[in-house]
């Protein structure tokens, strides 16, 4: 399941390389994985230079993540500037309308000072009045001439002296009132302005620091992205590193001398060390295929055509018998091989091979006639029962070889 999980990554990976080139782009990282190697030198180099790429992709993901936690850190900071300053408004706004409530209280409270104050100047005004009429008809000499002793003489002059200052009081004592009511309501009045403008500030920096916030998340979501871009660069170096591993290894242990790339660049080998033709395409009806075998090996190591990935491994008992398929991308177009008759199977599904490298050998498994042979398939746009072509337009293969 795994390999095979790999293998749908592998795939996407290089639609998006064959697109992405397409445009024209340009990436030095970027290596056709399924270009492989042809000799134990040349794949060296393929796996030196894969192994440097990746080298290079781990510095540049290791830098995208350690700026990536910082951006992360700074919106986390951010976000919790704007958490303080919203619960800092909803505390003023909750003053705000206590100190509301204490100036319409005092606003109550001055009216009714107020009202005392005007009935208390029509009284005063009164008994100024009632007073001017005394002075003028002597009823206060009256007043104090006919007390019976000295006592009450003393009482009327209080009671008179009284009429005169203590309304004077009274009032002054309710001014003071008015006066420190206006004060209190002015002080309020100033609260409630400062609080006000404090709220407006602390909103116009939530504005600015979500602004902020924004750029950063835009900045994170484009390091998020490049990182995706190395994964996926990655994945096609890990493929091209795989492949020329394989490649080597199959170049060191196998007898591969012999593999004859056709002309003209198709990108398809042989599929054995050396064979002859035993049966043409179509050779008779329905032959969607070409036929080879070896003279005096029944055996002889299949080899694959060109690199790619195993899609299929198993026994059919239609006439195939022992088969494999490969899937190839070969000069951004894709293809698959397919090999029959095969007496063992040397991979598996999933499995990345390289051009050249044994994929098990030739048998008489399933429908063959007379001696063991090699029944050899290449389906152009990947493999699809009866979408075979003719093998000889991608490799010119000789009588005998």
């Amino acid at each position: 399941m795994f390999k095979k999980i790999v293998s749908s990554l592998v795939a996407i990976t290089m639609v998006w390389l064959t697109l992405t080139l397409g445009r024209g782009e340009s990436n030095d990282l970027i290596v056709y994985a399924n270009e492989g190697c042809r000799t134990v030198a040349e794949c060296r180099e393929q796996i030196n230079n894969a192994r440097e790429e990746l080298e290079s992709i781990d510095q540049q993901d290791s830098e995208l993540e350690e700026e990536l936690g910082e951006v992360s850190a700074e919106i986390d900071e951010i976000v919790s500037q704007i958490e303080d300053s919203e619960r800092n408004i909803q505390e003023l706004q909750v003053e705000i309308s206590n100190l509301q409530i204490s100036i319409d209280e005092n606003l109550a409270l001055l009216e009714i000072i107020a009202e005392d104050i005007l009935e208390l100047e029509e009284e005063v005004a009164l008994r100024m009045r009632l007073a001017q009429r005394m002075t003028a008809s002597n009823t206060t000499l009256e007043l104090l001439g006919g007390s019976e002793n000295l006592m009450d003489f003393i009482r009327n002059v209080r009671l008179i002296t009284h009429l005169v200052s203590a309304d004077q009081i009274v009032m002054d004592d309710l001014t003071d009132l008015l006066t420190l009511q206006e004060d209190t309501l002015t002080s309020l009045h100033e609260q409630q302005v400062t609080l006000v403008s404090r709220q407006a500030n602390l909103e116009a920096e939530n504005e600015l620091r979500a602004e902020a916030q924004a750029r950063l998340e835009d900045r994170q979501e484009t390091i998020t992205g490049k990182r995706t871009e190395l994964a996926q660069v990655r994945l096609s170096q890990e493929e091209a590193l795989s492949i020329a591993e394989s490649s080597r290894r199959a170049l060191q242990n196998a007898n591969v001398s012999n593999i004859v790339v056709r002309d003209g660049g198709s990108g398809f080998a042989f599929p054995l060390s050396s064979g002859r033709v035993a049966c043409e395409w179509e050779c008779y009806p329905g032959h969607n295929g070409i036929d080879v075998w070896t003279p005096g090996n029944t055996t002889a190591p299949i080899l694959a055509a060109a690199a790619g990935t195993v899609t299929v491994s198993e026994f059919n008992n239609g006439g195939y018998g022992n088969f494999v398929i490969i899937e190839h991308v070969i000069n951004g177009q894709r293809f698959a091989t397919l090999y029959a008759h095969m007496s063992s199977r040397a991979v598996s599904v999933g499995d990345q091979v390289a051009q050249g490298q044994p994929i098990g050998n030739k048998g008489t498994t399933g429908n063959v006639i007379g001696s063991g042979h090699l029944h050899f398939e290449i389906h152009p746009g990947g493999f699809s029962w009866g979408g075979a072509v003719n093998p000889r337009n991608y490799i010119n293969f000789p009588a005998s070889w």
